[in-house]
């Protein structure tokens, strides 16, 4: 082992530097000094305590020209210069105007302190308070103290005035911007006071991100997730202003209500719904139509779970949001929800038995113009994301962002494991999370041998992303559309969504375990109950497990899952060309 230089010393995994102080300057400087360097390396401790030695041996033969200390109003001066002359001061004062009044209001009482400790540098070599004494220091030398730079008792309360000054300089902010200034209680000739006008609450948009955020952390949104309820609180504000927290009426609730049976199917699809304020969009007449109701339920969920956020956040005027939000129903005009429609037999073997999956006539310009029959078949993504559909259940985003690590073996079983490890895979929620055995007809059809012939991490890496959310899927859903018009298999209602329906219809109808299909769908069974139903089946038949029985189950085995996935056929889909 090498040589431990003198004044290291190893605590607790990683090294300090220690050093005794002369006994003439321990009066001013204590007996020792002793820091942490930050690191369990030897080499770099090494370098670090050289440092720290040179930097000692500055502050001793400083000390030795001490003389007398400056007083507290020499200080504040001290203070009060450096601030004035320091770019960095500056230009952290500007950013003091720019901040959003929420966050000013939130943050008020840790704002001075914060902006007068520096941020912690890793490839400094000095620890939090050396580089406050540094600070300290630089005022002191600034003013013309550099023969007189004093102990740490005599730094720290630079530093502590430095605080005191900059929190008076926030209080001074605060007050411009809540009118909050506290003025003389004076007597006019007549006897009247002035009083201090109230404090003004911050708006309701300060509080977006920091919802967003919680909700992120505490794993309850995922990227779309977010995405969807963030457009939804900005409608909310669009249409009847940033009100101010703990200011909305029921009134208030009455007009969004209002203005959200107004807003049409396809907000946000076009660019200029952006662009306009929110009554041009909803003079709109010619299009899709409205809002559903599911839609407008949806909305209205995510604005009342915003406000029950906001009553638990501190010095907040709480919200009585039954009272507020409740009671209310959408119109008789509010159009209903349009289930989607299921490939029938007819539609699928049509769509299976054209050009993609029969042979088709390239364009070298256009690789997406698929319909026009001809010799080739190319087994990409075009040809194998409807047969993943309606052979897993999965839906078009969790089968686009699938990795080729993601299809493997778990106990003898050959899986598609579809989860959100990557930072570019994004699933619709916790449930979403899991791993479906590949189905036989999926291996008959050749899925494994078309894994080989894929290089990369992607499993179809000539996609890419696009639209307002950048989904994997944004262009293709286009194609699809447009592809089926061509091959008139187009019907509406019945998209490339409708395989998930198709699938999970197949599952309920066949002998699979109930519990079973919702894990291999990614469905909680609340969802699986309104899936049933619509297959035809009544609830009591399904003898599905409570959502709270569920959350002790540790779920199905691989041999399990696939012998209910193979349950799943299509008894009159011919897909035997495909085979080989």
């Amino acid at each position: 082992m090498g040589r431990i230089m003198p004044h290291m010393v190893k605590r607790g995994g990683l090294w300090h530097f220690r050093r005794r102080v002369p006994q003439r300057l321990q009066p001013l400087l204590g007996t020792s000094i002793y820091r942490s360097l930050g690191t369990a390396c030897k080499k770099e401790a090494t370098r670090r305590s050289a440092c720290l030695f040179l930097r000692s041996e500055g502050l001793f033969a400083q000390m030795d020209e001490y003389d007398q200390p400056p007083t507290d109003g020499e200080i504040l001066a001290a203070v009060r210069q450096w601030l004035e002359v320091n770019l960095g001061w500056q230009r952290a004062f500007k950013s003091l105007h720019k901040m959003p009044s929420g966050e000013f209001y939130r943050n008020r009482e840790a704002i001075a302190e914060s902006m007068a400790t520096p941020a912690d540098d890793p490839d400094d070599l000095s620890s939090i308070d050396d580089l406050i004494i540094d600070q300290a220091s630089a005022i002191l030398d600034t003013a013309g103290y550099n023969s007189q730079i004093e102990g740490e008792d005599i730094l720290r309360r630079v530093h502590k005035t430095l605080i005191d000054e900059v929190q008076r300089r926030v209080d001074e902010r605060f007050n411009q911007l809540f009118q909050t200034e506290k003025l003389d209680v004076t007597s006019s000739e007549k006897g009247s006071i002035e009083l201090a006008p109230p404090v003004m609450p911050p708006n309701l948009s300060t509080f977006f991100d920091d919802y967003a955020l919680a909700m992120t952390d505490g794993e309850k949104w995922t990227g779309h997730t977010k995405a969807q309820n963030l457009g939804t609180l900005n409608l909310m504000i669009r249409l009847i202003g940033d009100k101010a927290v703990g200011s909305i009426t029921r009134n208030d609730a009455k007009l969004l209500r209002a203005g959200l049976e107004r807003v049409p199917s396809n907000f946000g699809k076009p660019k200029w719904h952006f662009k306009v304020p929110i009554d041009d969009v909803l003079k709109e007449r010619a299009g899709p139509g409205t809002l559903s109701v599911s839609t407008l339920d949806r909305h209205w969920t995510t604005i009342a779970a915003f406000f029950k956020w906001l009553n638990r956040q501190d010095d907040i005027t709480p919200l009585d949001i039954d009272r507020t939000l409740g009671g209310f129903f959408w119109s008789k005009d509010a159009p209903k929800s349009k289930r989607r429609i299921r490939w029938e037999a007819e539609a699928l073997n049509k769509l299976f038995l054209s050009p993609i999956w029969t042979g088709y006539q390239p364009k070298p310009r256009k690789d997406y113009w698929r319909w026009e029959p001809g010799k080739t078949v190319q087994r990409d993504h075009y040809f194998w994301l409807p047969l993943l559909a309606i052979f897993t259940g999965a839906r078009l985003e969790e089968l686009c962002q699938l990795r080729r690590e993601d299809i493997g073996i778990d106990d003898g079983i050959t899986t598609i494991r579809i989860t959100d490890e990557h930072p570019e895979q994004r699933l619709k929620n916790e449930p979403s999370k899991r791993k479906v055995p590949v189905h036989r007809d999926l291996i008959k059809i050749g899925f494994l041998r078309y894994l080989d012939t894929t290089h990369g991490e992607w499993l179809f890496p000539s996609m890419v992303r696009g639209g307002r959310e950048r989904k994997l899927g944004h262009h293709y859903t286009k194609v699809f559309t447009q592809y089926r018009r061509k091959v008139e298999v187009y019907q509406n209602l019945m998209d490339f969504h409708s395989f998930r329906h198709t699938a999970i219809t197949g599952l309920i109808r066949s002998k699979a375990d109930r519990p079973a299909i919702s894990q291999i769908v990614g469905h909680s069974t609340s969802e699986l109950k309104e899936a049933a139903l619509a297959a035809g089946k009544t609830w009591e038949e399904q003898s599905l497990p409570s959502e709270q029985t569920m959350l002790y189950f540790g779920g199905f085995s691989p041999q399990a899952l696939k012998s209910a996935i193979d349950e799943l056929s299509y008894p009159e889909l011919n897909l035997g060309h495909l085979y080989g």
